[in-house]
């Protein structure tokens, strides 16, 4: 009995032995062929406004660009850029998008920033008022609470619109609200009227119906939002902002040649339905891009933040010095239309 087990034990020795041989040989083989092990993925957050204008962000991470390019991206969503901003400034993320107006703000006190790339120019926001308040016209806002998300693009475009309609700023009763508690302050009536963006406006109309009025029909200015990062992220991450860029043009491209895949994009993943997205469809220009228009928005409020306040003319920074367009010259140049 004994002299069987070690037969048995010997048998099971060579079998061993000859399984790591071939193991080895394996593994020869493979390494004599070339075959190089997966790369290590560079890792990137980036807080994202939530939204439509996520999509070049949402699109390259559902196909799969981010990590084509090496890249292991987090999205942190985001509900509106001023909060994107403060995540920035913190070091929470690497990457953030926010609006026009939220660099301008900001850049007094945060001069490293620095602007990649423009993602969208959006047309869609407005100011909404209750019919049932007696307001069919900008001139019917006198002495109304007007909402607004201080900090946010929307204040801007409200000085812009009272300009225009040569309303005074102290002509009405501006209230600080979020997005969110906008909706519910006009669907319970305590204010009289807001300035808001999409989805928020759409939001409203649900709750409002036909005694949601639009007062800009005749007053159409965009908002910008902007890929964000600091100087000191960007000196020691040029390559992974580069390689970010490239997974962008990609999606940007995918875009254009399926649109019916953006809507689905708005349909599925953002529980837009389809009555919305037709009604905003054109607002949205999503597309890459350094243009002047940009640059001409970061210092026209710029002026009026020295105007208001906000900033001392000697604290008003020189916006062409906080863009960097080597990501996107890199991979996208037609798309720098700025005048240097």
């Amino acid at each position: 009995m004994v002299s069987l087990n070690a037969r048995s034990l010997g048998l099971a020795g060579a079998v061993v032995a000859i399984a790591i041989g071939v193991a080895v040989i394996l593994a020869r083989g493979v390494f004599d062929a070339g075959v190089t092990p997966p790369p290590t993925l560079a890792p990137l957050t980036i807080g994202a406004t939530q939204g439509e204008t996520a999509s070049l962000i949402l699109v390259a991470e559902q196909r799969g660009y981010f990590s084509d390019a090496s890249l292991d991206v987090t999205i942190m969503p985001q509900p509106y850029g001023r909060i994107a901003a403060e995540n920035l400034f913190s070091g929470t993320v690497d990457l953030a998008t926010f609006t026009d107006f939220v660099f301008a703000r900001n850049s007094r006190h945060h001069a490293d920033l620095r602007l990649l790339a423009s993602l969208v120019q959006a047309y869609t926001t407005h100011v909404v008022a209750r019919r049932d308040h007696g307001i069919t016209q900008p001139d019917d806002l006198r002495g109304r609470r007007v909402g607004v998300t201080a900090g946010t693009s929307g204040e801007f475009f409200l000085a812009r619109f009272l300009l225009f309609h040569r309303l005074p700023a102290d002509a009405i009763n501006t209230v600080n609200l979020t997005p969110a508690a906008i909706i519910k302050a006009l669907a319970a009536g305590t204010i009289d009227a807001a300035v808001t963006w999409q989805p928020h406006v759409h939001a409203v109309r649900q709750r409002l119906g036909d005694e949601m009025v639009t007062l800009t029909e005749s007053f159409e200015t965009p908002y910008y939002m902007l890929l964000v990062t600091t100087e000191p992220w960007l000196t020691g991450h040029r390559e992974e902002a580069t390689r970010f860029m490239r997974a962008l043009a990609r999606a940007q491209s995918y875009i254009r040649d399926n649109p019916d895949e953006l809507k689905r994009l708005f349909k599925d993943h953002m529980n837009r339905d389809p009555a919305y997205i037709a009604a905003t469809w054109d607002g949205w220009r999503i597309r890459l891009s350094l243009s002047q228009d940009v640059l001409t928005a970061l210092e026209d409020q710029g002026d009026w933040m020295v105007e208001n306040s906000l900033m001392s003319p000697a604290e008003v920074p020189r916006y062409l010095d906080m863009i960097d367009s080597d990501a996107l010259s890199a991979v996208y140049p037609d798309a720098i239309t700025l005048i240097q």
